[in-house]
């Protein structure tokens, strides 16, 4: 599809990213459509259309602290038209042909 990235970490059954903010036990982060929409394009490219899916917050102000934030199917089909729309703004502009690579024209 013309696309990559680098998972956290992956098996059958789980897409998993990892972010490091500042947040406390009062104030967990909420996840974003961008977030959501990177794991979904992950679990689209590996192929894994039944994986469970979720951010792994870690925070940078409270020392052990850690807040999962899994996303839910309705979630991650929106999130997965997001980012399929932004590659397709990516590759008009970029003039990127989706197979044999950069066009020259």
């Amino acid at each position: 599809m013309g696309y990559g990235g680098k998972v956290d970490l992956h098996s059958d059954n789980v897409v998993l990213d990892v972010k490091t903010t500042e947040f406390t036990e009062d104030k967990l982060p909420p996840g974003y459509i961008e977030q959501c929409a990177q794991l979904a394009s992950y679990r689209n490219g590996l192929d894994l259309p039944g994986a469970r899916v979720a951010n792994v917050y870690v925070s940078t102000s409270v020392g052990g602290l850690v807040h999962i934030r899994e996303w839910t199917e309705e979630e991650l089909n929106g999130g997965l038209s997001v980012f399929l729309s932004a590659l397709n703004i990516w590759k008009i502009t970029k003039k990127y042909d989706g197979g044999a690579g950069w066009k020259t024209t």
